[in-house]
């Protein structure tokens, strides 16, 4: 199954202080976890690999998850290998997403939420995107 969100028109290119908090991320009934949490794609395109693990921390009943992607990235994919799932009370689960970027994207940062959206709750992790550079310190 394949979850692909595409807001070409939310922005241009932004530095890493200026990337947006999309939706919400805090969330009391569970934590999103997202690894590595920055990853670097050669301007040419290309794709990455990182593991989405979510974690039940005071869930009082299971929750159904549907996972999806916002990004200032200009027609990226988003591939889960999952894109629902049933978190169980002191549960976790782990989903691998793979993230493509076309060739012809501005060199840059570019942020991704990775959102887990349930009946009665919300939650999600971020992933930064550096195109065409490698950086080895986080965002401030």
């Amino acid at each position: 199954m394949e979850t692909v969100r595409s807001l070409d028109n939310v922005g241009q290119q932004q530095s890493v202080g200026e990337m947006p908090a999309l939706p919400p991320f805090a969330n009391i009934n569970f934590d999103v976890f997202v690894t590595p949490d920055i990853v670097t794609v050669p301007a040419s395109g290309g794709s990455v690999n990182v593991q989405v693990e979510i974690v039940a921390t005071n869930l009082t009943v299971s929750e159904t998850l549907v996972l999806e992607t916002h990004a200032n990235l200009p027609g990226y994919s988003a591939n889960f290998n999952i894109t629902s799932v049933t978190l169980n009370l002191g549960g976790s689960i782990s989903i691998g997403l793979t993230v493509g970027v076309p060739n012809g994207v501005q060199s840059g940062v570019y942020a991704m939420s990775i959102i887990a959206d349930g009946k009665t709750t919300q939650g999600g992790g971020r992933l930064v995107i550096y195109v065409g550079s490698s950086q080895t310190a986080p965002p401030p």
